[in-house]
């Protein structure tokens, strides 16, 4: 026992004797290359959803859409019930609202057009006899308002009509084409009533009729809904497609579908939907010169374009900004929710029986007149008109602002039925020259000014046209006495080859 226990012993020495110190540490090898990816497990199940978030903060998506100019009037009533007077919302009526009565408001058919405007008699009843009744022929208007689904304007100018296949109602040329009298008239025209001083020179001018591109013949489309309308969507391919889910109605000549006839507050504001949704948040659309600038233009913005010796309508766009005003907004000038057309009617029926708005005050739509900004004009012509007796009252519309537009009818070669926007006179150029002028034979497009043919012929029409240059160095010799109408000096002639 005890000889086995050294021998243990013995043995572990030996063992830890031959041990050596450890050696340095070798180098570590290269990594080897990656293992192949394995296969992909399958998915497992889809877990419970979790709690609904709190909501996003108002306004972070806009959501368009339209709700009507009714909607609209709940929270600007003063503001509708101004609008509702106003021509934007009858650039397009259905027709049954004008049988029913409700088509205008009703001051305008009793106050402004009075019998004329009874609509059986005068639109359709030949018993009235003379120009003011409308064509009933196989090609026009057979059987009256039964042709008919919508009436194109009828507030203050014009009245044109869309058969029941949505076409605008155009009629035919049936001689010769400087001889009206035998063509289809299919255009209905209100009354002209000239001002004061224009009525000197040229008559009112009675209901009447006219005729409307006569060249196609009962097939002109529908697709003015972009400036007639609120929320015009254009059919673009409605002549080929054949799908009539895109034009208005149902009708293939309604080349759109719109959302409200007439421009109502949507038209010039934007979709209302988000607004109305969130009103302190959420802000309506308005720009108050690309708004009106939208639809009171015709094409190129820097050209004004005649038609017969008048610009043609709805260009007061181009008329401002190519003239002093240029840098002017048109709501520096206009209230677009209040008439301007009428306007003197609607104010005098303010606080009346007949009053059409009887919850707020009625006003103009035009919100300044000119002497705001040009008071000292105004001083020095007064102090002019003094030594000129009949020029008392003249405004200073009548000569900046003359009836050099025609959308409807005209009284004479000076006087047409819509004030232009041009407001410069060039007392410089000699009108009788054509390209200095708006005249008969005057530049196509205009220039950018009145001359003095325009300025003083809406009154002096006799001078005007017998001879504009007979007018126009009268004009001068009146113009220059006693240091010029706005104190300028003397105005010397100078002819222009």
């Amino acid at each position: 026992m005890r000889l086995a226990f050294v021998l243990g012993v013995v043995w572990l020495l030996v063992v830890v004797s031959c041990t050596g110190d450890q050696g340095a540490q070798g180098a570590q090898g290269e990594p080897g290359e990656p293992g192949e990816p394995g296969e992909q497990g399958p998915q497992g199940e889809q877990g419970e959803q979790g709690p609904q978030g709190e909501p996003g903060p108002s306004g972070g998506t806009i959501e368009f859409g339209y709700v009507g100019s009714a909607t609209c009037g709940g929270c600007h009533a003063r503001q509708y019930a101004s609008w509702e007077n106003s021509g934007h919302p009858y650039k397009i009526v259905p027709k049954q609202e004008i049988l029913d009565g409700t088509g205008y408001p009703a001051w305008i058919q009793s106050d402004v057009h009075g019998d004329e405007f009874a609509v059986d008699a005068d639109f359709f009843d030949p018993g009235q006899g003379g120009d003011q009744v409308l064509t009933r022929n196989a090609d026009t208007f057979p059987n009256g308002w039964d042709d008919i689904t919508y009436v194109i304007g009828g507030y203050g100018w014009k009245a044109r009509f869309i058969n029941n296949q949505g076409y605008i109602i155009t009629g035919l040329e049936r001689g010769d084409p400087d001889d009206t009298s035998d063509d289809d008239k299919t255009q209905y025209n209100f009354p002209l009533e000239v001002d004061a001083f224009g009525a000197a020179a040229y008559p009112d001018v009675p209901v009447s009729s006219s005729r409307y591109h006569a060249e196609d013949a009962n097939m002109r489309p529908y697709n003015c809904g972009s400036c007639h309308t609120t929320g015009w969507v254009p059919d673009t391919d409605a002549d080929t497609d054949g799908d009539l889910s895109d034009n208005q109605d149902g009708l293939p000549g309604i080349h759109g579908t719109w959302v409200e006839p007439g421009v109502g507050c949507e038209g010039c504001h934007g979709p209302g939907q988000s607004h109305t949704d969130d009103p302190y948040n959420v802000a309506t659309q308005w720009d108050a010169g690309a708004s009106c600038s939208n639809c009171h233009i015709r094409a190129d913005v820097y050209e004004v374009d005649t038609s017969g010796g008048f610009i043609r309508h709805h260009e007061q766009f181009e008329e401002l900004i190519q003239g002093k005003h240029s840098s002017l907004l048109c709501a520096g000038c206009h209230d677009s929710h209040e008439p301007v057309r009428f306007a003197e009617t609607y104010i005098a029926l303010d606080d009346t029986v007949d009053d059409p708005n009887p919850d707020f005050p009625n006003f103009s739509g035009v919100r300044i007149d000119c002497t705001s900004c040009h008071f000292d004009e105004e001083e020095s012509y007064d102090v002019w008109a003094e030594n000129f007796p009949g020029m008392g009252g003249v405004t200073c519309e009548q000569c900046h602002m003359p009836h050099a537009t025609k959308s409807a009818v005209r009284a004479g070669t000076f006087y047409g039925d819509t004030a232009t926007h041009l407001f410069g006179i060039n007392t410089w150029v000699d009108p009788i020259n054509p390209d200095n002028s708006l005249s008969t034979t005057g530049a196509k497009p205009a220039n950018p000014y009145i001359s003095l043919d325009w300025a003083c012929g809406s009154c002096h029409s006799d001078e005007a046209e017998a001879d504009p240059n007979d007018l126009w160095d009268w004009a001068l010799t009146a113009l220059s006495s006693n240091g010029g109408v706005h104190g300028n000096g003397p105005m010397v002639p100078v002819i222009i080859p």
